[in-house]
């Protein structure tokens, strides 16, 4: 598959100035296996598409800056590659019916192709089989699907963000006489990644100096999120840490310097943005997990397009997943998983 990279190394100046690639990945090798069989390899677009292809991307909700990251990184690619775009806020993982009827209105509306981010791991499936099974070309970004009935799937497995989160909080352990006491708060329990997230977090800290003595699970917003660190304060549990979702970063900083409490307790995120990335800097987050999440989306443009011009294509890849925290945070590359400061989300382009 290499091959198919070669060709479009050479590029003009223009382009050249804008180049957000080669970014490393993984491949899955079969395509979709669960055992997370991979092969370190390099991801580099095409040029432009052949011609203005429609394309649909369904995505769960516009409540924080990994999904704000992941509309960036859909509109500056079709821009870049010449096609139209229709970004669908399903808003929230409790509306599947949404996600679906927003889908089929968007498909109606003479779609080439489904770029789709499920609010379920299950309940999606009819739609997309029936989509599939018609020759509609469908490609899983990020969130996962039971069903392998897919042409591609454009996603890292958040087991490996679980895992390093809690591969890193062993490494911190190692140097305590005391168990680390840790609240953990993996999202909701519904979709695949949140499932992946907890199984690999759970295996890293197994047999390490590490107890778990809070869990809740519930939506990544920031009132919900809010909510389970002020049941575990007002319960006065003892903890060390906290490990939650980067949208509530912000509020969660300000509630343990308001309680008094942030030189005690510290903070975590299993994903990465800009909040995280401020706070890192300000010593007031140890650590975060990316997925380059704005790469993500890119190469799900990409690989749809590839798709209907019967172009050779990766059936399931994922970006890098990697820890940012004070030691490294200078060296990273922001704009793979961070969309630009003051950008807001365009949900159409050329449509």
């Amino acid at each position: 598959m290499r091959a198919l990279l070669i060709t479009f190394l050479v590029l003009s100046n223009a382009v050249s100035a804008k180049e957000w690639y080669p970014v490393d990945i993984k491949l899955w090798t079969p395509a979709f296996n669960e055992l997370l069989i991979r092969r370190d390899d390099t991801y580099i677009p095409l040029k432009h598409a052949a011609r203005k292809w429609r394309i649909c991307v369904s995505i769960p909700n516009l409540k924080d800056a990994a999904w704000k990251a992941i509309s960036f990184g859909i509109i500056s690619e079709v821009r870049r590659q010449g096609v139209a775009v229709q970004i669908l806020d399903a808003g929230g993982y409790g509306n599947l019916d949404k996600q679906i009827a927003q889908i089929n209105e968007c498909i109606a509306d003479n779609a080439d192709g489904l770029i789709v981010s499920s609010v379920s791991f299950e309940g999606l499936d009819p739609t997309i089989n029936n989509l599939v099974a018609s020759g509609f070309p469908v490609i899983d970004l990020i969130n996962g699907t039971k069903t392998h009935n897919l042409s591609a799937r454009s996603a890292g497995s958040f087991w490996d963000n679980g895992f390093l989160t809690g591969q890193y909080l062993s490494a911190l352990s190692k140097e305590l006489d005391n168990p680390l006491k840790v609240a953990w708060l993996p999202g909701p329990q519904g979709p695949g990644w949140a499932k992946q997230l907890q199984e690999g977090f759970y295996q890293a800290i197994s047999g390490a100096n590490i107890e778990v003595v809070f869990q809740r699970n519930g939506d990544l917003d920031n009132r919900v999120q809010l909510g389970f660190i002020n049941e575990l304060l007002d319960k006065n549990i003892n903890v060390d840490l906290i490990v939650t979702s980067e949208a509530v970063i912000n509020s969660a900083v300000k509630t343990l310097r308001q309680r008094g409490v942030n030189d005690k307790i510290k903070l975590m995120t299993f994903y990465y943005g800009p909040d995280a990335h401020n706070h890192i800097k300000r010593g007031n987050v140890i650590a975060a997990t990316s997925e380059s999440m704005v790469a993500q989306a890119r190469m799900s443009i990409d690989t749809i397009i590839r798709i209907l011009e019967n172009k050779p294509f990766y059936k399931h890849h994922g970006a890098e997943v990697f820890v940012v925290n004070k030691n490294n945070i200078d060296q990273i590359d922001p704009s793979l998983s961070l969309a630009p400061k003051g950008y807001r989300t365009i949900f159409s382009h050329d449509w």
